[in-house]
């Protein structure tokens, strides 16, 4: 197994029988560039996961896992999406697209280890 780099998003997904689906999410500028045309902008993009949009999902999840030229991607992971939790992908899916907007790297300030600091400060 890999070791997960930084700048990658790990999405948990589900299938009807309850299994999990593994995705990763890789911020590239192949996948920045399409995702900011569909939506006319990362700022609409956003706008549109904020509001669980599952096109938008399944559009922004294609192209960030490399699934964007298999044509049975939208429906698999329209399911997908469905069986795991809209509102729990948007929110995966949201830190994507800020990493994608911060030129692929991790959002300073928001690592795991600063989880247990709630309440301290």
């Amino acid at each position: 197994m890999s070791e997960i780099q930084a700048g990658w998003v790990e999405l948990d997904l589900q299938d009807k029988d309850g299994g999990e689906v593994k995705l990763t999410l890789k911020p590239t500028p192949a996948a920045m560039m399409a995702v900011s045309r569909r939506f006319n902008g990362m700022d609409r993009a956003l706008s549109s996961v904020r509001s669980v949009d599952i096109e938008a999902l399944t559009f922004i999840i294609a192209h960030g896992a490399g699934m964007a030229s298999d044509k049975k991607a939208p429906d698999r992971l329209r399911d997908q999406i469905f069986y795991a939790g809209a509102a729990n992908v948007a929110m995966s899916c949201l830190h994507y697209l800020a990493i994608l907007q911060n030129g692929g790297r991790p959002l300073s300030g928001l690592s795991d280890e600063s989880e247990g600091d709630e309440g301290n400060g």
